[in-house]
């Protein structure tokens, strides 16, 4: 039986965590043995974890004497493991894995454009003793090169979504609530949404966490604009109404998995015209390249959200690709040749 070990930052919190739980399962339904390892403290996530599950507990932005005793729980997590494989995700795991000095097959997965965007030197370090590791690297779109060498991966398997029931309300009527979904950081652009939702003078739903939070939350306090912060919700759908518009600002994206399962449940939204983005081929309509575009899009369809929403055969040629029978057959396939290739 084949021994994977998945590692992720915490067993919820964005797409990386969410697309890894997917991954985990359906593993272990093919009859692997299959650990998922979250090193950060969080909630659990909308999809169950059906493997075994090792949570170490660490509280985000702890100190190094903290972190370090962390590395000592993952260290041991792994040893007893002994797994023929490690699946590594994002920039802690990464971190931590460079201090494992027994020899293991090891494939790390490029979810973002920028990685270690605020420890650039740490992560190029960290990056070269992976390559010493004989590391693969897995890409989850095609727009995505292996920093800091814009390196090809070796191979990219996108994301894979959960099946949905469809949601039982039709998105229709007057424009009366914005939406924002993601953590709160530079990446996913809070700041902007606050201001759109300011010009038009629109009340927002936030659904989130992250390091700008408070900023947010005082921006839209002096905005005067009447905003719900609910956190982390494991859910997040659950709360759209039928007169929402979801909007998605970001900067940058590795997957987008807001948007993709947004489009799976129907859901009008606006998002930035990013490259990342521009590869769904949506709707002009859809596609905002600044604050000013978002602005002046809505106010034109203020009383009809339904422009937004994407036509369903536009929706199931974006998600044919991420059915996890597919995706799990290119995992097979990709860990099976890894493991073949580099006998320990």
């Amino acid at each position: 039986m084949i021994n994977v070990a998945i590692v992720v930052n915490s067993k919820s919190g964005g797409g990386a965590e969410r697309s890894m739980n997917i991954l985990a399962n359906e593993l272990f339904n093919r009859g692997y043995k299959v650990s998922l390892i979250a090193i950060n403290e969080s909630p659990p996530d909308f999809i169950s974890i059906k493997c075994q599950l090792f949570e170490i507990g660490r509280v985000w932005n702890d100190g190094l004497f903290l972190t370090f005793k962390s590395w000592l729980k993952f260290k041991n997590i792994i040893y007893k493991l002994k797994p023929n494989l490690l699946i590594v995700n994002c920039d802690l795991p990464e971190f931590f894995t460079i201090f494992l000095f027994k020899k293991f097959n090891i494939i790390c997965v490029e979810h973002s454009q920028y990685p270690w965007r605020t420890r650039i030197l740490l992560g190029k370090i960290v990056r070269y003793l992976l390559s010493l590791k004989k590391t693969k690297w897995v890409a989850v779109s095609d727009h995505l090169t292996i920093w800091p060498k814009n390196l090809a991966p070796n191979k990219v398997i996108l994301n894979a979504v959960k099946d949905i029931v469809k949601p039982q309300f039709q998105f229709s009527g007057p424009i009366k609530r914005l939406v924002f979904i993601g953590r709160l950081t530079f990446q996913k652009n809070p700041q902007a949404f606050v201001r759109v939702a300011s010009a038009l003078k629109l009340p927002v739903l936030i659904i989130g966490e992250g390091t700008d939070m408070s900023k947010i939350f005082e921006m839209a306090s002096e905005a005067k604009i009447d905003a719900e912060f609910v956190g982390f919700v494991k859910n997040p759908w659950s709360l759209m109404q039928k007169n929402d518009l979801l909007l998605v600002p970001s900067v940058y994206e590795g997957d987008g998995l807001v948007v993709i399962e947004a489009l799976q449940r129907g859901v009008p939204l606006v998002i930035s015209d990013i490259p990342e983005f521009q590869r769904f081929e949506l709707q002009k309509i859809n596609y905002a390249k600044n604050e000013k575009e978002f602005i002046d899009l809505i106010s034109l369809e203020i009383l009809n959200n339904s422009v937004f929403c994407i036509d369903q055969n536009k929706t199931r040629k974006i998600l044919s690709d991420r059915n996890i029978q597919i995706i799990c057959d290119s995992w097979e396939n990709l860990v099976g040749n890894t493991i073949n290739q580099n006998r320990i």
